[in-house]
């Protein structure tokens, strides 16, 4: 998908979202808020380094997509770059519940998967070029973090649930690199 100067933006399905909606959706359903809404997220929010067996599959499914469709090679001796996740988290939106427009940098690319959502709840929602992506339940959005985006307020009873995630490139020597380990928060 291409949207306002041509910018790439990658929308594509997740071959095995069943199992990631059955391991996460009952635990994300009942999750407390742990941003207290101080972001541009008004919504429930989970800690930031989040995973699961599910979520560590996912990650590694993303990073192969943006690898494969976005290689950087450095100009000074050709070396290749791996993208690597700096964060990753879940937003729980219940009626009345938003995002503010925003961006994502210094990131390079960020990302935004429909764990749970129906064609018709709110999309995401590109500022700049009035472009919106509408939620289906299993595809993901890769996209340029300097886009700046929205998600505006969530109509019905149900909960709309995505995970984001922010990617950077890294010259990698070995897979330490592919997360930060650090802080994972395990939800199971």
């Amino acid at each position: 998908m291409k949207i306002k100067n041509d910018v790439e933006v990658i929308v594509g399905d997740y071959p095995f979202a069943n199992q990631l909606y059955d391991e996460l959706v009952p635990i994300l359903e009942k999750h407390p808020d742990k941003q207290d809404r101080k972001t541009n997220v008004k919504a429930t929010m989970t800690d930031w380094y989040i995973t699961t067996p599910q979520i560590a599959k996912l990650r590694k499914f993303l990073l192969n997509e943006v690898s494969y469709k976005h290689p950087i090679n450095l100009i000074d001796g050709g070396k290749k770059l791996t993208p690597i996740f700096t964060d990753f988290w879940a937003n729980i939106y219940h009626k009345g519940d938003y995002t503010d427009p925003h961006t994502h940098t210094p990131a390079a690319y960020s990302l935004v998967y429909f764990l749970k959502s129906k064609w018709f709840y709110s999309p995401l929602f590109f500022t700049s070029s009035r472009q919106k992506v509408r939620p289906r339940m299993g595809s993901f959005v890769i996209f340029p973090s300097y886009l700046r985006h929205c998600v505006p307020k969530h109509r019905y009873n149900e909960s709309r649930i995505t995970l984001i995630g922010n990617f950077y490139y890294k010259e990698t020597v070995n897979d330490n690199w592919l997360y930060n380990t650090r802080n994972q928060k395990k939800l199971v």
